[in-house]
């Protein structure tokens, strides 16, 4: 399977589609889902651009600015994650739903602890699901709850962008709970964008080198592999030496 596929990504959307119990245009106080039903031209892959149609993207916009589409970028940059991920799975940030449905949806996880701090955006999940047993929503400021215990941990709250939040969250989740594995969204981009002498540090956690890895092989064999387009180097390198800090 190559994750960067066009029908790759059309192939989740149509899954998410039949899923949501329904596909209508709705809002919630300042949130609201809107379905793009036809997109043409140049889209946004996880770590690429590529030229083609997507149809009937569900997009969610909170104040009238878009928070975030199910688009390319969102479905690979959670394919290696779901891959991983295993036993009590935590997760900040809700989203759109698509992330915690699919961890759900694995065999090898038993739940799914999600903590969202915006209520409007948690109904709009309950209007689009039905009640999934394993999985718990907990309305609250992630950065102030504690005691935890989880397999895997996964954050998706800043909005593609990378900055040095980034450390600061590594740092402070593993504090307040016992995370056996830590990830956060874009973080292969992030070790892909990196030098081989930063990865010779032997800095980073090994599993975060192994799920690069393999979404760097099935990436750099696709079609798009001329197509990637890295972090900036300068941004890449700056996040890397305060891990460094932490890390070593």
């Amino acid at each position: 399977m190559i994750p960067f596929k066009s029908s790759y990504y059309q192939n989740k959307i149509e899954e998410f589609a039949a899923k949501v119990k329904t596909n209508e245009d709705f809002s919630v106080n300042h949130c609201r889902i809107y379905w793009d039903f036809y997109k043409e031209g140049k889209h946004k892959g996880y770590m690429h651009v590529f030229k083609g149609v997507l149809r009937n993207v569900p997009c969610l916009y909170e104040n009238d600015m878009l928070w975030m589409s199910l688009n390319g970028e969102e479905i690979g940059g959670y394919y290696e994650a779901l891959r991983r991920a295993k036993g009590i799975v935590g997760v900040v940030g809700l989203g759109i739903g698509y992330f915690v449905e699919e961890l759900a949806s694995k065999a090898k996880v038993k739940k799914v602890i999600v903590y969202e701090n915006n209520e409007d955006i948690i109904e709009i999940y309950n209007k689009l699901f039905d009640k999934n047993e394993k999985i718990e929503i907990v309305n609250c400021d992630a950065r102030e709850v504690q005691g935890g215990n989880f397999d895997f941990f996964f954050v998706d709250i800043y909005r593609h962008e990378y900055n040095e939040d980034i450390v600061d969250d590594y740092k402070l989740f593993n504090k307040n709970h016992n995370i056996k594995e830590y990830s956060f969204f874009g973080m292969e981009h992030f070790i892909l964008s990196l030098r081989e002498e930063d990865i010779k540090e032997a800095v980073i956690p090994e599993y975060w080198l192994a799920m690069s890895k393999n979404v760097g092989d099935k990436f750099f064999e696709s079609k798009y592999k001329d197509n990637f387009i890295p972090v900036s180097y300068k941004k890449a390198k700056s996040i890397y030496d305060k891990f460094k800090l932490i890390l070593l």
